[in-house]
Order: C-alpha cells, then structure tokens, then sequence
C-alpha cells in the first residue's frame, strides 16, 4: 500500500522533477537560453540559495524551478534540484519532497547530493506516517545498496534498526 502511495504521489506530477528529468534529457540538443550568461546563472543559483539560507521556503522553491527551467543543463544544476526538495521537505511538503528528492537520484544518481537526496527521501517517507513505513525502509535499504561508502548509509542501518524487520 505505501509504495501504491509514494507511486501516486510521483504520478501527481511536479513541475520541478519535471524540469530535473528535462534537464537530464536535454542533453546536446537545447542550450541554455541566449541571453544568459555564466555570471547570471551563477547569480540565479546565488539568489535560490539565499532564499535557502534565510529560511524562506516558499521563495526558495520559486527560486530553484525558475533556475531549473532557466539553466536546464547547469553545472549547478544537481544542487539546486537537491535544495528544491530540501525546501519543500522544510516547507513540510513531504508528499512532495519524496518525489523531489527521488528526481534528484534518478536525474543525477552520479552527483555527490545523491545518496543524501535518496536518504532524505526515506525521512520524508516517515514524516508521512507508519503506513509509508514500508517504502522507507525500501528506500534506505537501497542507500545502503547503491552508496554504501556514503556517510548516509551508516545512517540509513540506524534508521532500518529503528524501524525494524517489518
């Protein structure tokens, strides 16, 4: 029932895993937009992070879509798909930031954010409650599976002992 869940909430649809998975396809065929440059890309990343950093969630979320949907092929672009679903997860959106986070994985499942992102998306699994349990587990096994050099999987086996064999 709980991965019935976490699959309708992916298939609710979000704009910004959108722009992730775009970003990941867009490849060599689109460019960034004309007008832009590096130091207004790197202004755009700025400008989100602050948001971030001030605890303004709501602005942060606006911030990093634009970015993602501005600069889908950003260098930056991993980190501000990560900092969009931390903000959702902060911004208590955890139905959200569980489809957030796993667009983070299964865009950039090379970037450095990505073992964090699929363990957050196991904590936002249980702030929804016992009945998403099941899918939290799964999800933290699978942090141990793929990233078991990561500091998170150490902290995924605490959070598996926590929950127990189920």
């Amino acid at each position: 029932v709980a991965v019935r869940q976490t699959r309708n909430a992916i298939a609710e649809g979000d704009a910004a895993a959108s722009a992730a998975a775009a970003a990941a396809s867009a490849g060599g065929g689109e460019s960034e937009p004309e007008a832009s440059s590096p130091d207004q890309e790197l202004s755009g990343y700025q400008d989100a992070l602050g948001a971030w950093r001030a605890d303004d969630y709501t602005v942060c979320i606006e911030r990093f879509t634009s970015f993602l949907q501005t600069w889908p092929n950003s260098g930056y672009a991993d980190d501000a798909a990560y900092w969009l679903a931390d903000c959702t997860y902060k911004n208590d959106e955890f139905k959200r930031a569980v489809v957030r986070f796993n667009a983070v994985v299964s865009v950039y499942p090379e970037s450095p954010k990505a073992p964090d992102a699929l363990y957050r998306q196991g904590e936002s699994l249980l702030k929804l409650g016992p009945k998403f349990h099941e899918a939290a587990r799964t999800v933290f096994k699978k942090v141990r599976k793929d990233y078991p050099e990561s500091e998170r999987a150490a902290e995924a086996a605490r959070q598996l002992e926590r929950l127990g064999a189920g």
